[in-house]
């Protein structure tokens, strides 16, 4: 297995939940109506060590609702978006793959933090932020959502 897509559809008809044809509630609901079931996806997939595929957006006419959906999904941790539509693919690959500054951004603090590491320190201060252990694995997500092969070189180079 490659890979948890939440079927929204399927999820919803078996709840019996009441939802429109984007299978968002067709009702007044606070917040987002999939959170917690996004959050035991993600949970799930990660435990298992694939990737997590955030749900369909049958509205395919409607690339902006596409990519508002689909960046809420990315912040989340989702590696994906399914795309029903060709019109959606692009905008999940701008959503989901990381901008050339993010990845320059994560080797720099990566360099930065193993020298430090080198240097007996467990931490830094960088841009009047901490850069410890934890913020390096979020920089190494960067790095994988990228498709980097090297986590960082001595001189950042992308």
């Amino acid at each position: 297995m490659e890979a948890l897509i939440l079927g929204a559809g399927d999820l919803s008809a078996s709840l019996r939940s009441r939802v429109d044809g984007n299978f968002e509630s067709a009702g007044d609901y606070p917040g987002d109506f999939w959170h917690a079931v996004r959050i035991q996806v993600l949970a799930a997939a990660r435990a298992a060590g694939i990737d997590a595929v955030d749900a369909p957006y049958p509205a395919y006419r409607d690339v902006d609702g596409y990519r508002r959906s689909a960046t809420q999904a990315g912040l989340l941790g989702f590696d994906g978006k399914w795309a029903i539509h060709a019109a959606q693919v692009p905008v999940a690959n701008a959503v989901f793959t990381p901008a050339p500054e993010e990845v320059a951004e994560a080797r720099s603090m990566i360099g930065d933090y193993r020298r430090a590491e080198a240097a007996g320190v467990g931490a830094l201060g960088r841009d009047g932020k901490l850069v410890d252990a934890a913020l390096m694995r979020h920089a190494a997500n960067v790095l994988r959502r990228a498709g980097a092969d090297t986590v960082a070189t001595e001189d950042h180079a992308p």
